[in-house]
């Protein structure tokens, strides 16, 4: 049998005025992603058209995120690498077609990008004698609860905490030692971004000698 009477009533393609002239319409997707600051992410063009190349950029600019267009995969630039700044939020980046013989934009795909922020931490520790137990307290950022690993140099601890402030007792130490964060990650599957970890140091004062 034969099909016609064919009705396409999508705005892109039934409007004569997305026609490019050359015999076919301009036809768009949208894909939808959620990343986390300070991570680097491939894209992909889902609809790969073989002889056709690609122009990726930012709305409104690039200030959010850097495109890597140097990563190919099968035709010309049909994949890139963007590696997120720590700037969370809604942005948007678009990849073009440019299909030969014309040249012409003849499908695009809009990425909507929501970008997460990075969990953080601040610590805060009191000074105390040699003997005595030191209080060590965290100040959460980010979507609890969070996983923190830390280390006083000799023992590695790991916790979650549901509390954006929560503290615990460190042992008693006869020295003064520094505390230093060695991972954290928080319920949004986002790692810690800021560069290097976080860190304080106890002070531990020694006892007062009684003399001879």
């Amino acid at each position: 049998g034969m099909i016609d009477d064919i009705d396409i009533t999508g705005t892109d393609m039934s409007s004569g005025g997305n026609d490019n002239g050359h015999g076919y319409c301009r036809a768009d997707d949208v894909v939808y992603d959620t990343v986390c600051v300070g991570t680097s992410k491939d894209y992909k063009v889902p609809l790969v058209i073989y002889g056709s190349s690609w122009d990726w950029v930012f709305y409104p600019n690039g200030t959010v995120g850097s495109l890597d267009s140097t990563l190919v995969n099968g035709p010309i630039d049909s994949m890139v690498t963007v590696e997120w700044y720590n700037q969370p939020g809604d942005y948007q980046f678009e990849a073009t077609e440019i299909r030969p013989p014309y040249n012409t934009d003849s499908y695009s795909i809009m990425y909507n990008i929501h970008v997460l922020p990075a969990p953080n931490v601040l610590l805060a520790v009191d000074s105390v004698c040699e003997g005595d137990n030191a209080t060590l307290t965290f100040q959460f950022t980010g979507t609890g609860p969070w996983n923190i690993s830390y280390t006083d140099g000799s023992t590695t601890y790991s916790s979650v905490f549901s509390n954006a402030n929560p503290s615990v007792v460190l042992p008693a130490y006869t020295s003064s030692k520094t505390i230093t964060v060695t991972a954290l990650s928080d319920a949004s599957g986002c790692n810690y971004a800021g560069g290097a970890f976080p860190s304080v140091q106890v002070v531990v004062f020694p006892t007062p000698s009684t003399g001879p």
